[in-house]
């Protein structure tokens, strides 16, 4: 029977305590703040193309690169509310890009996230889904830009509703209402305080005057002051006019935040992930949760890594990297130390170790394959997950019939 947590012979392999238990050195730092600013600067070397050191971002954008920008991902195909894509949902899409209006040269304005806001691969709130009747994997959902957090914008829609934006580590479509422009100083500023805080909950719900907040794990604030039981940091909040403004705010200072980055060590890595344990499964950041690879990267922002968004990227990005082929998988696991991550076609989960001949890792899973249920095309049917969960990769199938342990292909260690 193919096995995920709810099947697991044991609720052992359930609970954080048991895996940190059975760490061996699990206390021991890794790496330090100053290995893991080395780090980071190795991978923005590696991959320039996959994250960026905002704080070196062109103060113009030539009108050529532009619209390569706008135009870098093929328009999906599929279903919107259960019908097929029509022509003129597509052309209305199309049009609000603004495609025809971009300058030989286009001055770089900059901001920053004001609420959790999801991040589109076109300007368009409605889904596009490769199912009439899928409504979880949404092919315009990219992933989630966090309160204060910072942009460059790039570029407007027609309808002036979008702001075409930069990330740290993504591009794309964002309500222009959720982003509140700064002057280049303050966004300067913004991006290197004295003192921070990282929320190291899976996250953190925040009531300001006029609205609720929601922030992710790994997500950094401002800190301004301190008493006795709280932290104050500071907020934007946009005008009426599109610019910010700031405001305080007390946070407690409990087991929700970290006055800087935590320590990176093996058993951080395993209590962090188990913070998300039965989540649901979020594609893109939607259902105000985590996919595999935000679920990977939240946990590692939390000591500092600047983190690429997506699975591949993450799987080639700089690091203790093994190959892997059914032939030597075993071997690869049993030398590898919890913590790391494992990439299959499409998915990233996190290594704990394995007991009684069994692997285990814990990952944001959207489903398996059913060996007792297969079809006539030899594909076994779909399991929906759509949680965080504890997985036996030995003993759980992806739907071409391969065991998940089968289907690994690179093991990764976050280290020199």
């Amino acid at each position: 029977m193919s096995s995920v947590s709810v099947l697991a012979s044991s609720a052992d392999v359930n609970n954080v305590d048991f895996w940190r238990k059975n760490l061996k050195n699990g206390d021991a730092v890794i790496m330090n703040n100053n290995d893991i600013t080395k780090y980071n600067k190795e991978m923005l070397r590696k991959q320039p193309t996959t994250n960026y050191d905002l704080k070196n971002y062109p103060k113009s954008v030539k009108g050529t690169t532009l619209q390569a920008m706008l135009q870098e991902n093929d328009f999906p195909t599929g279903y919107v509310n259960g019908q097929s894509i029509s022509g003129s949902f597509k052309n209305q899409i199309l049009s609000n890009m603004n495609l025809g209006a971009a300058a030989v040269d286009n001055p770089v304005k900059w901001g920053l996230a004001v609420r959790r806001s999801s991040l589109r691969l076109y300007p368009a709130t409605e889904g596009i889904f490769d199912d009439a009747d899928d409504q979880e994997f949404d092919s315009l959902q990219a992933t989630i830009i966090n309160p204060g957090e910072a942009v460059a914008i790039l570029y407007k829609s027609t309808d002036q509703k979008w702001n075409f934006v930069q990330s740290n580590n993504y591009r794309g479509w964002v309500w222009a209402d959720n982003i509140a422009e700064t002057s280049y100083k303050e966004w300067l500023k913004w991006q290197n305080p004295d003192h921070f805080l990282v929320v190291t909950a899976a996250e953190l719900n925040l009531q300001t005057k006029s609205e609720a907040l929601l922030l992710e794990m790994g997500s950094h604030l401002p800190v301004v002051g301190k008493d006795k039981n709280n932290y104050i940091v500071k907020l934007p909040q946009r005008q009426s006019d599109g610019k910010a403004v700031f405001i305080k705010k007390t946070v407690s200072a409990d087991d929700q935040v970290h006055l800087g980055n935590l320590s990176y060590t093996r058993a951080n890595i395993i209590k962090q992930a188990f913070k998300f344990y039965g989540q649901p499964y979020g594609w893109g950041g939607l259902e105000n949760s985590v996919d595999c690879s935000s679920f990977v990267m939240d946990i590692y922002r939390s000591f500092g890594f600047m983190m690429p968004r997506d699975a591949d990227t993450q799987e080639v990005a700089v690091g203790k990297v093994q190959s892997v082929t059914p032939q030597n998988v075993q071997s690869v696991l049993d030398s590898t130390l919890p913590g790391a991550t494992l990439h299959m076609d499409g998915h990233v989960m996190l290594y704990l170790g394995h007991m009684d001949d069994q692997y285990y890792v814990i990952n944001s899973l959207g489903s398996y394959g059913d060996s007792n249920n297969v079809g006539s095309d030899g594909r076994l049917a779909r399991v929906p997950v759509m949680q965080v969960v504890t997985t036996d990769i030995k003993n759980t199938s992806l739907r071409s019939g391969k065991s998940f342990m089968e289907g690994l292909r690179t093991v990764k260690e976050w280290q020199y």
